[in-house]
């Protein structure tokens, strides 16, 4: 699927290809790949990749979610939700339904992503070394050696009384989207790092939970001013 957006293959073609690699490829015994895109967007949404799309006013001042999500102009700055509308227009349901966000956010929900790590006994035994397994030496070789994690786990008991609750570190720069050196702007994807597990595997990009695309490169982010 990724080389479908990346070459711009037709559905048809893809489907093809799949077909293709299903048939006529020594894949080991038991594989199974999807033969049409459709079946491929299937095996992906039961791995909990949905992602929920948030309209945001285009000088970044609001979500409309919430007691927001049917506003049709933003309550700070008056401009508009919608494409080529003027400031402060309520739109009709018939409108709405026809009209065309100015600015969208993309959020991955956490809760589907923790369900599937803790789904299997081995990743979930993983969610655990930095308590069971980590050998305390005194070296600083993991974030459960430094001050912070101990202030936290005196501060609030109930966290450090399970080794399995999540802790995590939150990641974001202002990067080119997809590598393209066309484009002339940029985004802020925020990403969560799980502390949990083992040094080897928590900084690894199969192990970092994307959580937030294209949010604006403005504003303010875990109480910390991230303006320009």
């Amino acid at each position: 699927m990724d080389q479908m957006w990346k070459h711009k293959i037709s559905l048809i073609c893809l489907g093809l290809l799949m077909n293709l690699y299903g048939k006529d490829l020594a894949l080991p015994n038991g594989s199974n790949i999807p033969r049409t895109f459709v079946e491929a967007q299937k095996t992906i949404a039961k791995l909990g990749l949905r992602y929920e799309k948030i309209h945001v006013c285009p000088n970044n001042c609001q979500l409309y979610r919430k007691d927001k999500k049917y506003d049709d102009f933003c309550s700070k700055c008056a401009a508009s939700r919608w494409k080529n509308k003027p400031d402060k227009t309520s739109l009709t349901k018939k409108e709405r339904r026809k009209a065309t966000p100015n600015k969208v956010l993309c959020y991955f929900p956490i809760k589907p992503r923790l369900k599937r790590l803790f789904m299997n006994k081995e990743t979930t035994k993983l969610t655990r070394w930095h308590d069971e397994e980590h050998t305390k030496d005194g070296a600083l070789c993991h974030p459960a050696d430094s001050e912070v994690w101990k202030i936290i786990d005196s501060q609030h008991p109930h966290i450090a009384s399970d080794s399995r609750n999540m802790r995590f570190g939150i990641a974001t720069d202002g990067f080119n989207p997809y590598g393209k050196c066309n484009s002339t702007h940029s985004c802020w994807p925020v990403v969560l790092v799980p502390y949990n597990l083992p040094p080897w595997l928590c900084m690894k990009a199969s192990s970092l939970m994307h959580i937030v695309s294209d949010y604006p490169g403005t504003g303010i982010l875990a109480q910390y001013n991230v303006m320009g």
